[in-house]
């Protein structure tokens, strides 16, 4: 399908050495998730810093161990804002990728909600520098 090989040809090449004894699921993350996740990065991180909930509740003004554990939470308990973030990230699967997530579409999901509250976070927390007084 012409849909299937324009999708795979905009995905980023990402080199993970993985061994012969990767799970199934695994092998799907690295070479279906982790991909899509790279290239939506931006995106995901404009649209949850752009939610109405995360500007009403001061999000830019807290501290950065309070930015990480409201991102998680968010990510983890919003079901409306989990149901968008994984629309965005299976809108760029293949049709044998999404029947292969729908197989493990559970297991799936919760990488995906992992993986993307850590980029989220990244994309968004400052790096506190560490001092090392001598």
């Amino acid at each position: 399908m012409k849909r299937d090989q324009d999708i795979l040809a905009l995905r980023p090449n990402i080199d993970l050495n993985s061994g012969n004894t990767i799970k199934p699921v695994e092998k799907f993350q690295n070479q279906c998730l982790r991909p899509i996740l790279k290239i939506q990065h931006d995106l995901l991180v404009k649209r949850f810093s752009e939610d109405p909930q995360t500007l009403k509740s001061g999000f830019s003004h807290k501290n950065p161990l309070a930015m990480q554990t409201y991102i998680s939470s968010r990510v983890k308990n919003d079901t409306r804002l989990q149901k968008e973030f994984i629309g965005m990230i299976t809108g760029l699967m293949t049709v044998a990728e999404f029947d292969d997530y729908l197989l493990q579409k559970q297991e799936i999901d919760r990488r995906i909600l992992t993986m993307l509250s850590a980029r989220i976070i990244d994309g968004l927390v400052p790096k506190q520098e560490i001092s090392v007084e001598l």
